[in-house]
């Protein structure tokens, strides 16, 4: 199936997960119990039959939806949905859907493979099946409790990027991701952010040998991550983390706030809030016995880049500043830059619908900057919604106006929270122009998160002055330092590469070249 004959199935799947998960996946929800408990056929008609326990794995529960779908056993399939996912999407919805699919792509045969990642804190298992005309993917999203929040028909996965993710026999192959024993030193750490009492929990890489080293602080970014900023099995921190520490640099990388071992009220934090848990960060690495104070640095990767800047503006001892991907303009600029990428390169969608769509998100962007309420951002949420609707194949079910103004209200909170009002209004490049340590800006050619094009020259404006600043653009690269085809989302996960070595080589260098001199 070429890329253009892609088009509409990935429309169809990115407006169907908007209904699933925009209206299942609230935060504060309370999910019913999951219903699966005993066993039970999944399908009338011979084509395949599925056993599900209390210990079903997520892939099994996945194909048994799928296998439900096909025969026609929808009370079953809904079953498994979350409580939003329940109101969102009706067992009539959920037929309907189904048979568009079939009308389009002819009669469900099997399912071919699997794959397993994760993704903002749930589970994503893309069943990749044969219709009779093509292959389609299903991908199920599923919360902590093995219930479905959203659904959407995706591309299917070649089988040679499928062998990437994980699948019923076992994890994806991440083979960058370090194994037991390493040649330094592993020690868990905790500190208190005084501000508020979060206790902030991680782990320290420490060089083999005696003298104080330098070390790095890791800032994550958007969105509750752990310490090795786990993303689809990925673990990006935990891989540059090793590689440095085997230069000779220590590194420290942590929970966020409120994930994993740390505390603290994470649905309260703005972009300010997690610069004071670096700051906090960087006084305790000053007093450990094992790192030379005058040699701390951070790496801040997509949010992470904002962050680092914040805190050197305010902290001139800071020895260095590595940006991965961090962004050079205000959120309020970035997302309908983000929006209209995905329009025009992703749904290749009309010139003049992008306008429209990039035009609806900025008027909406305009107004949460302002500082606008729920009551006021409704509306406009409301036409965004509306105005992607409207780019719907004739098949896709429609929204019913109950499910609308829970999704307008869902949306209208979110963008109401305090991470998204500050990350709206904070503009970077006014931090870095007060930065005056060594600065590394890296950029992959292919980010469709932060595009380069559009973040590269304010960051070079704000440091035009600096006497130790690079940008690199990394050709063929994401928002994850893969090496990638079209740089979207929904590649990361079948990807085996988890950070480009050329690119870790091209820091540890650099680094060596401002920390590791003889002092």
């Amino acid at each position: 199936m070429t890329l253009r004959d892609q088009r509409m199935p990935r429309r169809l799947g990115v407006l169907l997960l908007m209904v699933g998960l925009a209206a299942g996946c609230r935060d504060g929800g309370s999910p019913k119990s999951m219903t699966t408990a005993g066993s039970v056929a999944a399908s009338a008609d011979g084509s395949a039959s599925v056993k599900l326990g209390p210990n079903s794995s997520l892939v099994e529960i996945a194909k048994a939806y799928v296998l439900w779908l096909d025969g026609e056993k929808y009370d079953k399939a809904f079953a498994l949905h979350d409580e939003g996912m329940q109101k969102a999407v009706t067992e009539k919805k959920q037929r309907d859907a189904w048979n568009a699919v079939v009308g389009k792509y002819g009669a469900f045969e099997s399912v071919l493979r699997t794959s397993q990642g994760e993704m903002k804190g749930y589970q994503v298992v893309v069943v990749t099946c044969k219709f009779e005309q093509e292959e389609l993917g299903i991908r199920v999203v599923l919360n902590k409790d093995k219930q479905v929040s959203g659904m959407q028909f995706v591309p299917p996965e070649p089988a040679a990027a499928a062998s990437g993710s994980a699948t019923a026999a076992g994890p994806p192959r991440r083979p960058q991701t370090p194994k037991p024993p390493h040649p330094y030193l592993e020690r868990g750490v905790r500190y208190t952010n005084p501000t508020d009492g979060s206790l902030i929990v991680g782990t320290l890489t420490l060089p083999k040998g005696g003298g104080r080293h330098p070390a790095a602080l890791m800032i994550t970014g958007s969105g509750g991550q752990d310490r090795d900023e786990t993303i689809f099995h990925h673990k990006p921190f935990l891989v540059i983390a090793d590689h440095l520490t085997r230069k000779g640099i220590a590194v420290l990388r942590v929970d966020d706030r409120g994930v994993g071992k740390s505390t603290g009220q994470a649905a309260k934090a703005t972009v300010e809030t997690h610069a004071t848990d670096v700051s906090v960060g960087v006084a305790f690495l000053r007093k450990h016995p094992d790192i030379d104070g005058t040699r701390i640095g951070l790496i801040g990767h997509s949010e992470g880049g904002i962050i680092a800047p914040l805190v050197a503006a305010e902290d001139q001892d800071i020895a260095f500043i590595v940006s991965l991907a961090g962004s050079g303009v205000s959120g309020q600029q970035l997302v309908p830059i983000q929006v209209g990428l995905m329009a025009r390169r992703q749904l290749k969608l009309p010139e003049e619908v992008v306008g429209k769509m990039v035009a609806a998100q900025q008027k909406i962007m305009k107004l949460v900057a302002a500082g606008a309420g729920e009551a006021a951002l409704r509306p406009v949420v409301k036409e965004g919604i509306e105005l992607g609707l409207e780019q719907a194949p004739p098949e896709q079910p429609k929204m019913s106006k109950k499910q609308l103004e829970a999704a307008v209200a869902d949306g209208a909170a979110k963008l109401c929270s305090p991470w998204f009002r500050s990350f709206t209004k904070l503009n970077p490049a006014v931090a870095w122009g007060k930065v005056r340590c060594p600065v590394l800006i890296l950029m992959g050619e292919t980010d469709s998160q932060v595009p380069p094009d559009a973040n590269l020259p304010p960051l070079r404006k704000a440091l035009a002055g600096h006497s130790d600043a690079r940008f690199e653009r990394r050709e063929g690269l994401n928002h994850l330092f893969q090496h990638a085809e079209t740089g979207f989302v929904d590649e990361y996960a079948t990807i085996e590469e988890t950070f480009d070595p050329a690119t870790l080589e091209l820091m540890s260098t650099w680094l060596a070249e401002r920390v590791l001199k003889a002092k």
